[in-house]
């Protein structure tokens, strides 16, 4: 990934301004009601953030939770009075790794075509903590993915994303609607996939 982004570690001390004019989505209620249901505290954030997405789960963080974003930074919408720096989101990551970091929920709005890559790399590199939860966002592209005469790279780069998902062993409850819903879980090589579909709509 060439492009720059910015990224931070932002707390519930540390919040001083969110994107005024938000309002609460499905999929950002959906992502606030995950934080409840698994008692998440480490959140990681990748790709094209949206206010209202880092509001809700900031507000269902408990007192001592963190979120780490690594966004675009006019999509972040959040201010950190922590020192944010500019880095590729694939060094980003590696950096994380490095130091160690776990999280228990990751959302990933990223570029369509390098979201297979972040997918990828936090499964592969253990950024997930097991029976973490990893959020993919617009996976159904308005239908696209499933039609079967279509050249856009980013649908295909969807659809890729979606197969890999589908035939990874490592995880459970692929949910294609929109939002991809993904939990880690202990690898076994026999067990059958099964492919829920859930749409999340207004």
């Amino acid at each position: 990934c060439s492009s720059l982004w910015i990224t931070g570690t932002l707390s519930i001390s540390s919040v001083a301004e969110i994107i005024a004019d938000s309002c609460l989505t499905c999929a950002s209620q959906v992502l606030r009601m995950f934080v409840h249901l698994i008692g998440a505290k480490r959140i990681l954030l990748i790709g094209r953030l949206k206010g209202y997405s880092i509001l809700d789960m900031v507000e269902a963080l408990p007192d001592d939770g963190k979120i780490t974003a690594c966004a675009v930074e006019s999509y972040l919408g959040v201010k950190s009075q922590e020192k944010q720096y500019f880095l590729t989101s694939f060094i980003f990551l590696q950096e994380l790794v490095a130091v160690g970091e776990h999280f228990d929920i990751v959302f990933i709005d990223a570029d369509q075509r390098n979201a297979v890559n972040d997918y990828n790399f936090v499964m592969d590199n253990h950024l997930l903590r097991m029976d973490g939860v990893i959020c993919v966002e617009n996976t159904l592209m308005k239908g696209q993915v499933y039609l079967e005469n279509v050249s856009d790279e980013n649908v295909l780069a969807v659809r890729n994303l979606n197969n890999v998902i589908n035939s990874d062993p490592r995880v459970i409850l692929p949910v294609q609607g929109g939002m991809s819903v993904i939990r880690r879980s202990r690898a076994h090589a026999d067990r059958v996939i099964e492919s829920k579909v859930c749409i999340f709509s207004p």
